[in-house]
C-alpha cells in the first residue's frame, strides 16, 4: 500500500486535475458517508450525469485539442480525452474511498 502512494506521487499522476478531484470526493466521501450509503450511488444516473458533467466541462475549457495549424478543436480527440478524465476521475473517487475506510478500520 505504501508503494503504491510512493508511485502516485513520484509519477506525477496525483497533480492531474481530475485525479485530484477524485481524490478530494473521495476523502468527502469517506467522511460523510458509510458503505452502504456510498456504493448504492452507482447504481444512480444522476452521480453519472454529475460525473460525466464535470469531465466535459474541464476538457471543453481547459484541456482543448486543436486540429493541425491550430483551426478549429479536434471533437473526436476531445471526446476520447473526455472519456480518458471521466475515468479517472471516477476511479480515483472510488480508490480513495476504499483507502480510507479501510485506514479507518
Amino acid at each position: 500500500m505504501l508503494n503504491g502512494l510512493k508511485a502516485l506521487f513520484s509519477s506525477g499522476l496525483i497533480f492531474q486535475p481530475m485525479v485530484l478531484c477524485g481524490v478530494v470526493s473521495g476523502f468527502l466521501m469517506s467522511a460523510y458517508l458509510d458503505w452502504e450509503e456510498f456504493f448504492p450511488l452507482f447504481g444512480n444516473v444522476e452521480f453519472y450525469l454529475m460525473v460525466a458533467a464535470v469531465s466535459g466541462l474541464y476538457t471543453l475549457f481547459f484541456n482543448q485539442t486543436y486540429k493541425e495549424h491550430g483551426l478549429g478543436l479536434d471533437y473526436p480527440a476531445m471526446g476520447g480525452k473526455f472519456l480518458g478524465n471521466l475515468l479517472q476521475l471516477a476511479f480515483a473517487c472510488v480508490l480513495t474511498f476504499i483507502f480510507f475506510e479501510t485506514l479507518l478500520f
